[in-house]
């Protein structure tokens, strides 16, 4: 009997990923500009340019992972959790998840930004098109 899978749609390995062993360059985005309307950044063009760096910002945001394959994996750093493994970032795609909670799960890199550091989607897209180097 096929086990059944416990992660979201669309959330999977794929062994045909290109970012394994790179080092990212220069987190500069030369073409991008954070375009606010009404209030709220370019979350289409935060998003693009903080994947293109995506294991760089994981690394440095969660320290304590690993690459495995085309993942991070690594501890939920908002809650108790003793070993790595539920909590898991796809570099490829920016989509991430708690499988331990229910409610832990994005499909970006902003989302991961506001959820790591308790922000509203609006703050952690403008705290991360700064550290993109973005102009606001």
């Amino acid at each position: 009997m096929a086990r059944k899978s416990t992660r979201p749609a669309g959330y999977g390995r794929d062994r045909r990923c290109d970012v394994g062993g790179k080092q990212p360059g220069n987190a500069t985005v030369e073409a991008h500009t954070v375009t606010e309307r009404q209030g709220f950044p370019d979350f289409s063009a935060i998003n693009k340019a903080a994947l293109r760096v995506l294991p760089a910002l994981v690394a440095r945001w969660l320290p304590d992972g690993r690459q495995q394959g085309c993942e991070w994996v690594t501890r939920n750093p908002r809650r108790v959790d003793r070993r790595p493994g539920s909590f898991r970032v796809n570099l490829r795609t920016g989509r991430w998840a708690d499988f331990a909670l229910t409610d832990a799960r994005g499909g970006d890199p902003v989302s991961l930004a506001a959820y790591l550091f308790g922000q509203s989607q609006s703050d952690a897209a403008r705290a991360l098109a700064d550290m993109l180097g973005m102009p606001s």
